[in-house]
């Protein structure tokens, strides 16, 4: 009971931006949890740790972080292979700008939660496939693992459910997705779609407590109205950007 207790202390501090109690109390988890008598428990230990790692930019210590997952998986065999997971390898990779190696790992994770009829992990392993193409410029493949991750969260195909927000499965994914869709459509000219994705992604991100993703998606839905010479929504959005900036004191870019 420690040991969790400690574990959701260290991934709500990482939520919450507090590095040093994040990291104190991940590996006070790691300590209390036996490897041998409680290995499912360790596993996730470490798994919070990367994250809290990779959250604060330390890419390299979260790649490190994570590796001991992998020891205990293969010390313990069979039982624990649906437990592999490369979600946070590949999101390390991409915070050290290298979204090609980043993009195998995601492929590898996708596969493997597949494999053991994990939809809601493929579909995130996915969304970050569609991220690492989006950063490779392959716009074609970043559409499509992104629109195949929004089937899932939305339950529904999205260009059906575009205005249908009942059939929600995870707000936060679909605001992710429809983000960076509306950045592929925005690189291939595409701007109504662009615009269409953007919005969906506001409506959704607005329930969300995460400012610093709203801002950019203000930011993005700024940018647009700009390109289309809409007058309102150029006002709208530049006072919805500056009174999150003002409130969460992030910096203007």
């Amino acid at each position: 009971i420690k040991g969790q207790h400690h574990l959701i202390l260290a991934y709500a501090y990482t939520l919450a931006l507090n590095q040093s109690d994040a990291f104190l109390h991940a590996q006070k988890a790691i300590d209390l949890f036996d490897v041998a008598k409680e290995p499912f428990w360790r596993i996730r230990a470490h798994a919070v740790m990367g994250t809290a790692f990779y959250t604060f930019g330390e890419y390299d210590k979260a790649i490190e972080a994570y590796q001991p997952i992998f020891d205990i998986i293969q010390q313990i065999g069979t039982p624990a292979r649906s437990l592999e997971d490369w979600y946070g390898y590949g999101w390390a990779y991409i915070g050290l700008k290298k979204p090609d190696i980043a993009l195998k790992f995601f492929q590898d994770t996708y596969e493997r939660k597949m494999q053991y009829g994990f939809r809601y992990d493929a579909a995130r392993s996915k969304y970050a496939e569609g991220f690492s193409y989006f950063l490779l410029e392959e716009y074609s493949e970043a559409e499509k693992c992104l629109l195949d991750a929004l089937c899932v969260f939305c339950d529904d195909h999205p260009q059906l459910n575009m205005l249908n927000t009942n059939t929600v499965v995870s707000p936060q994914m679909i605001a992710a997705c429809c983000h960076i869709l509306s950045l592929v459509y925005t690189q291939t000219k595409q701007t109504q779609l662009a615009e269409t994705y953007i919005k969906r992604a506001i409506s959704h991100q607005e329930k969300l407590d995460e400012p610093g993703q709203l801002c950019n998606m203000y930011q993005q839905a700024l940018h647009l109205a700009q390109l289309h010479g809409y007058s309102s929504d150029i006002i709208y959005y530049s006072k919805k950007l500056k009174c999150i900036q003002e409130k969460y004191n992030i910096p203007p870019r």
